[in-house]
C-alpha cells in the first residue's frame, strides 16, 4: 500500500508540475472568426465576431436576445442599444471624420433624434416627425457662434426660424415653400 500510495503522490506530482509548466505557455496568437462568452448553464450571453463590415462585439440578455452592440465599421465605431425585441433604440457613433453622434429610434426603428457635431464642429440637434422621414425641427448654433431654431415641412423646407444675433439681437422669420413671407429684422 505504501508504494502504491507513493506512486500515486509521484504521479500526482507529475502532472501538477506538466500542467503548471503549460499553464504559463501562453500562445503568441490565437485567431479565431467568432469567440463566444457562456454562462454557467452554457448559455451564449456575448460574442466576439468578425463580419465583412468589421469587427463586433455583441452582448445579450438571459433570453439570449441582443442587446447592445459595439461595432467597427467603414464609416466608423458605434455603440448600438437595443430593446428587448432587439430593436435598436439608441446608437452613439463616431464617424471617419472624427464627430460623435448620437441617434434614438423609436419603437418602429426610425430615427426620432439625432445629436451630432458637424464637420465645422457646431453642434446641431435634429428632431424628426412620426413618419420619421425628414427633421422636423432643428436646433444649432451657426457659424458665427449664434443659437438657432428652425422649424421645417414635410419636405425639409425651412418655414419658421428663431435666432440671436450678437450684433443685431433676437430675429424671427416665417417662410412659405417659396420666400420669406415675414422676418424681424428683415431677411437680408
Amino acid at each position: 500500500m505504501k508504494v502504491t500510495g507513493t506512486a500515486g503522490l509521484v504521479s500526482i506530482a507529475m502532472l501538477v508540475t506538466v500542467f503548471a509548466a503549460h499553464a504559463e505557455e501562453v500562445p503568441e496568437v490565437l485567431r479565431a472568426q467568432r469567440f463566444e462568452l457562456v454562462n454557467a448553464t452554457g448559455q451564449v450571453i456575448g460574442m466576439l465576431t468578425g463580419t465583412e463590415e468589421g469587427p463586433a462585439l455583441v452582448l445579450m440578455d438571459a433570453e439570449g436576445k441582443k442587446r447592445a452592440t459595439v461595432a467597427v465599421k467603414a464609416d466608423g465605431p458605434s455603440v448600438t442599444l437595443l430593446a428587448a425585441d432587439e430593436t435598436p433604440k439608441a446608437t452613439l457613433n463616431l464617424g471617419n471624420d472624427g464627430h460623435p453622434g448620437l441617434n434614438l429610434k423609436d419603437a418602429t426603428g426610425k430615427t426620432r433624434y439625432d445629436l451630432r457635431l458637424r464637420e465645422d464642429e457646431r453642434p446641431c440637434m435634429l428632431f424628426w416627425d412620426q413618419k420619421a422621414e425628414k427633421p422636423r425641427m432643428g436646433v444649432g448654433v451657426n457659424p458665427m457662434g449664434n443659437p438657432n431654431m428652425n422649424l421645417f415641412d414635410a419636405e425639409f423646407v425651412k418655414r419658421v426660424w428663431i435666432h440671436l444675433l450678437a450684433d443685431e439681437g433676437p430675429g424671427l422669420g416665417v417662410a412659405s415653400k417659396e420666400k420669406t413671407v415675414w422676418s424681424t429684422p428683415e431677411a437680408k
